[in-house]
């Protein structure tokens, strides 16, 4: 299992080690996250990689990859998913995405709609899926809205909230969250974020990301992106 994790996060790093990935038109990006869901008392881990693509036209492309993995699961859970998206002359990025994940041993489709817009310290993004399960009948939706602010000042600082939600047959879920990130320079950037559950869970998040050139990013759209540690 060790030898296998270990080969999963070098494959998701492998973008920030591509020599055109600071040219301009293309981006990069890896994160690394621990965290622990304080009622019950269970960690998780999580990484995850996303690589950007300007296309003629105002297109662009992007590629995720993510493994995620609770302290008692016997198996991590890998994520991946496409997005197409195009820029408008007033300034908003939208895009069309699909994603498949592998939660409790099945597997999960979706595929939906986002958007994403940033205007002086602001940033807002949300979208809208339709998801349902390979190996049944289940099938439901995802929705979530995430912003960001950068109050500028001595600290590259950038403040954070969100909520996401999913429904999947009979199953209803979806978590709240403040956070708080700090620039390091050179790409690089810590942060926490406290996440608070549909259910009255609660989970806190530790992680670093690392960032090379490129247009700005969607974020990821599996499951535990929208509500990690529930």
């Amino acid at each position: 299992m060790r030898q296998r994790l270990t080969a999963l996060v070098l494959i998701l790093i492998a973008p920030l080690a591509h020599p055109a990935a600071a040219q301009d038109g293309r981006g990069a990006g890896f994160d690394l996250a621990i965290g622990r869901n304080l009622e019950r008392g269970e960690n998780f881990k999580r990484a995850a990689s996303a690589f950007a693509l300007d296309l003629p036209g105002g297109a662009g492309l992007q590629a995720d990859l993510a493994i995620s993995k609770f302290q008692t699961a016997d198996t991590i859970t890998p994520a991946g998913g496409l997005h197409l998206t195009w820029d408008t002359a007033a300034g908003p990025r939208f895009g069309v995405f699909a994603y498949g994940e592998t939660p409790d041993g099945g597997t999960i489709v979706s595929a939906g709609i986002e958007a994403l817009h940033e205007a002086g310290p602001w940033r807002i993004e949300g979208y809208a899926a339709a998801n349902g399960r390979t190996d049944d009948d289940a099938t439901g939706g995802r929705i979530g809205i995430d912003l960001g602010y950068r109050p500028g000042g001595r600290f590259d600082a950038l403040l954070t909230a969100g909520a996401h939600a999913d429904r999947l047959g009979g199953d209803t879920s979806g978590a709240a969250y403040l956070g708080g990130w700090v620039g390091l320079g050179d790409g690089l950037s810590l942060g926490a974020e406290l996440h608070r559950g549909r259910d009255g869970d609660s989970a806190l998040l530790l992680g670093i990301g690392i960032e090379t050139g490129g247009p700005a990013r969607f974020g990821h759209r599996d499951g535990f992106a929208g509500r990690p540690g529930f």
